[in-house]
């Protein structure tokens, strides 16, 4: 692979698209391995699809900066503009765009509840005023979400965990400013 050494380092690759980051200070050195390595391998680039020198971006759905991951807003947008499913295939695009950002939903299992319910194949599809709920709690959920951390290898790791008869939840975290933990995904 043409960037395996600086993978993790400062750059991350995503099927075919790249980012580089780093501190203003490096940003330039690490940008000028990333494409003295693409010419070396012929790998070209599309400048309309290209941003360099930015503080943030826009990446496989999600907005990402030094301070951390956001849902892009148009995506989320287009999620807040749906109806309420009224049929299983409906339920079921509902839950696939939402479950694309389960990491920011905390509780995400056990609020898709009723809707996953609706999915069993054993059952009539019925719209009921819990699923309605679920729905609500869902969207305003992303609407609301608060900035993922940024992993950051050289501090500790906080996992914390809740289960029940339906759900398992925990929550990946790391030291943030002052003695909290700040969020890096929410998992359930």
């Amino acid at each position: 692979m043409a960037f395996e050494e600086y993978l993790n380092d400062f750059m991350q690759t995503y099927l075919d698209d790249f980012t580089v980051y780093g501190s203003r200070t490096d940003h330039l050195g690490h940008l000028r391995k990333c494409l003295e390595k693409c010419r070396r391998f012929s790998i070209s680039l599309n400048p309309v699809k290209s941003m360099f020198g930015v503080s943030s971006g826009v990446l496989l759905g999600h907005i990402i900066s030094k301070d951390g991951f956001l849902p892009d807003l148009a995506k989320i947008d287009a999620i807040l503009q749906m109806e309420a499913p009224g049929d299983l295939k409906g339920v079921q695009r509902f839950i696939e765009a939402v479950g694309y950002y389960r990491r920011f939903i905390r509780d995400f299992a056990h609020i898709a509840l009723p809707l996953f319910g609706l999915l069993q194949t054993d059952q009539t599809f019925e719209w009921s005023e819990d699923c309605h709920v679920a729905f609500d709690l869902l969207r305003n959920a992303l609407m609301s979400s608060s900035i993922l951390a940024v992993l950051e290898w050289n501090k500790p790791f906080h996992v914390h965990t809740d289960a029940s008869a339906f759900a398992i939840n925990a929550i990946l975290a790391q030291p943030g400013e002052g003695d909290r933990d700040h969020p890096i995904a929410y998992i359930s």
